[in-house]
C-alpha cells in the first residue's frame, strides 16, 4: 500500500494490511470508512492534509496513539462532527445517515456567511493550497 494513503486509514486497521483481514466483520469496514471520512472532512474544511508535515506511516501511528489534527478556524458543529468520526472507539462513531444530516445542517448555517467572510475563507484556502503545492514540489 502507498504509504501516503495510510494517513487516511483508521487506526484499528493495521498499517501493514492497510485494510481488513478477510475474516473480519463487514461492519468494521463501515466504521473504518467513517474514520477516513472524518479525515477527508478535516482536509476539506481546513484545506490541510491531516498531519501533512509528516509521512503517511507516521501520520497513521499518530492517529493510533489518539492524536488528532488541530482543528482550527472551523465551526463548533464541524469540529464536533469530525471529532465524532475520529473517535478512538469505532463503535461510538456516527452512522453515515447521522453524518449526512449534520452536514446538511452545517451547510445551512454556513450559507449564512457574508460575502466578505466567504471571500476571506476562499483566499485563506487558496493560500494554504499554494503552500501545500510548494511543499510537495
Amino acid at each position: 500500500m502507498n504509504e501516503n494513503l495510510q494517513r487516511w486509514i483508521a487506526p484499528e486497521l493495521g498499517e501493514e494490511e492497510g485494510g481488513m483481514n478477510e475474516g473480519e466483520e463487514k461492519g468494521k469496514n463501515l466504521e473504518a470508512a467513517v474514520f477516513s471520512l472524518g479525515l477527508v472532512l478535516f482536509e476539506i474544511e481546513s484545506g490541510k492534509v491531516p498531519f501533512g508535515e509528516i509521512d503517511g506511516v507516521n501520520a497513521h501511528r499518530q492517529l493510533g496513539t489518539g492524536t488528532r489534527p488541530k482543528m482550527e478556524n472551523m465551526s463548533e458543529e464541524m469540529i464536533e462532527l469530525i471529532s465524532s468520526c475520529l473517535n478512538v472507539n469505532a463503535m461510538e462513531r456516527p452512522s453515515l445517515d447521522t453524518i449526512s444530516e449534520k452536514l446538511i445542517l452545517i451547510g445551512k448555517n454556513t450559507s449564512q456567511l457574508t460575502s466578505e467572510e466567504a471571500r476571506s475563507l476562499e483566499e485563506e484556502l487558496k493560500q494554504t493550497r499554494q503552500k501545500q503545492t510548494a511543499i510537495s514540489s
